[in-house]
């Protein structure tokens, strides 16, 4: 590959889905951009993760945890959700329980939708991936379970444990870190209870990247 759209660590730039289908290769992860329009202005709120399963019948297939109205239960993202503080919270609830969510395949222009898309296998940098036809395996093998959650069971969780066997969600480690400062506020000196927070959403990937370099494996501090 080469030109604009060739991949650079394992990541490419964020395209449409026309742009991306001829870089896919099986069991590539592929993010999608997701955005909400506030005040008039599009703006992204979190990034869905898939795994590209391949071509059958010639349509590109995603397999990912999802449900049949999308990521969330309904359109949890549009703007019109956003009308009042009680609107909001309900949406809220919404992406943080999954809803329905369920690992299942959807064609690649499904899950897209209007929005941007890239592979980002980044973790390939310090985690050995599984051979493609056990990348595959394992997603499949989960097709129809739920259990999602958005801390520890999340769509990011669910295609780089297929793919490296651990679950990791960068989103996921910010909300923890968020959480975490949170809580030590209640006890603690606002700026150590924030520091704290900064760190450990700082220090976690460097520190699983160095064990893995070191020693060969497939770890994640998270």
């Amino acid at each position: 590959m080469s030109g604009a759209n060739e991949k650079t660590d394992f990541v490419t730039p964020w395209m449409v889905q026309q742009e991306i289908v001829n870089l896919l290769n099986r069991g590539d992860l592929v993010e999608f951009h997701r955005t909400a329009t506030f005040a008039g202005r599009k703006r992204r709120i979190y990034t869905h993760w898939g795994l590209f399963y391949g071509f059958v019948d010639d349509v590109p297939l995603i397999v990912h945890m999802s449900n049949e109205d999308g990521d969330f239960e309904g359109s949890v993202l549009d703007s019109s959700n956003f009308a009042s503080v009680a609107d909001s919270m309900t949406s809220v609830r919404k992406i943080a329980q999954g809803s329905r969510a369920e690992v299942r395949f959807d064609p690649l222009s499904r899950v897209a939708g209007g929005d941007l898309l890239r592979v980002n296998n980044s973790l390939d940098s310090d985690h050995r991936p599984f051979p493609t036809i056990i990348i595959l395996d394992r997603a499949t093998q989960k097709l129809g379970e739920k259990g999602y959650n958005v801390m520890s069971n999340n769509c990011e969780h669910f295609v780089k444990w297929a793919r490296y066997g651990i679950k990791y969600s960068e989103q996921a480690v910010l909300a923890k870190s968020f959480l975490l400062s949170s809580v030590l506020a209640i006890g603690l000196n606002p700026l150590v209870a924030a520091g704290a927070g900064i760190a450990y959403a700082v220090t976690s990937d460097p520190i699983s990247r160095t064990i893995n370099r070191v020693c060969g494996t497939n770890f994640a501090l998270f």
